[in-house]
């Protein structure tokens, strides 16, 4: 079993010094230069504690909007359209109204 990774590792190692790793020996070309002031604005920028505190103002903003929005007096209203087609028939006597209207006048 140890002759097994033995082997192995050795065939890591031949294998790898033959491809001619490099670490870090060429420098990157890049077309940006940084100052430090744009390195300021880029980590003012891309700070996650910045950003986390923007999103909670924001959040309070709305929430102040909300409670003022409950201060304000609110309206309901409904309606109701029913159409009869057919006539509804009287079912007490006309002389019985008449008796009643003129005993309370």
């Amino acid at each position: 079993m140890k002759s097994i990774i033995n082997s192995l590792l050795i065939c890591f190692f031949v294998a790898t010094s033959a491809t001619g790793v490099k670490a870090q020996n060429e420098i990157p070309q890049t077309d940006n230069v940084y100052n430090l002031q744009s390195c300021i604005e880029f980590a003012i920028k891309n700070n996650p504690n910045l950003k986390s505190v923007k999103l909670q103002e924001l959040g309070n903003d709305y929430k102040i909007e909300e409670i003022k929005s409950g201060l304000y007096p609110t309206v309901t209203g409904s309606g109701q359209y029913v159409y009869n087609y057919a006539l509804a028939e009287q079912l007490l006597p006309g002389d019985f109204l008449d008796n009643l209207v003129q005993q309370f006048l």
